[in-house]
């Protein structure tokens, strides 16, 4: 989850983690997790990786685009350590694209990361996605990544990885253990 201009309800939820019930089943698990979103489901986000995505971007691209049309917000995350792709940007309907952090690591010491984090801002921009730049740890790299116009940041200086709340929690387990057969019975 991206820090600064997030509102404090949002969560996120992987969507390669969907992809544990098994390649057949991935569809089904993904809807039955999002079964019993509420109406207000612009706080959740859900963060796609480009592996996962680029299985079937055909596919991807119309289920992502049954979440959004329900209000559900869309991450791509990890851009620029994967397959990344001019095609990611142009075709997957996403809200946010989350820069990875190899790129924030070196954004204040070599021009060539640093050019390479304006692409992808501008062209994001461009497209009427907000940025998120992972793994900020220093001041240096916040001014650096605000003087290239990302908009949010996350990582250690911000804030260590947190626990979900209980509620959070007890909805996962429930919903997981209505999507797989062998999971243990909710406590």
């Amino acid at each position: 989850m991206c820090s600064m201009m997030t509102p404090p309800t949002a969560s996120a939820y992987r969507g390669d983690r969907v992809r544990q019930a098994g390649a057949d089943r991935r569809g089904q698990a993904a809807r039955s997790l999002l079964v019993d979103v509420p109406p207000t489901a612009r706080s959740l986000c859900l963060e796609i990786t480009e592996t996962a995505a680029i299985s079937d971007l055909e596919e991807t691209t119309r289920r992502l685009s049954a979440m959004r049309g329900r209000g559900i917000s869309l991450a791509l995350d990890d851009f620029g350590t994967g397959h990344s792709s001019l095609t990611m940007l142009r075709r997957l309907p996403v809200d946010t694209v989350k820069i990875g952090k190899s790129f924030v690591d070196k954004i204040t010491d070599d021009a060539e990361d640093a050019a390479l984090v304006r692409l992808i801002i501008d062209a994001a921009h461009i497209k009427g996605m907000s940025v998120c730049a992972e793994g900020v740890e220093t001041d240096q790299q916040v001014a650096q990544l605000a003087a290239l116009g990302c908009d949010l940041i996350q990582g250690w200086l911000v804030a260590h990885p947190q626990p979900g709340s209980a509620a959070l929690t007890q909805w996962l387990h429930r919903r997981s253990s209505h999507t797989d057969p062998g999971a243990a019975p909710a406590a």
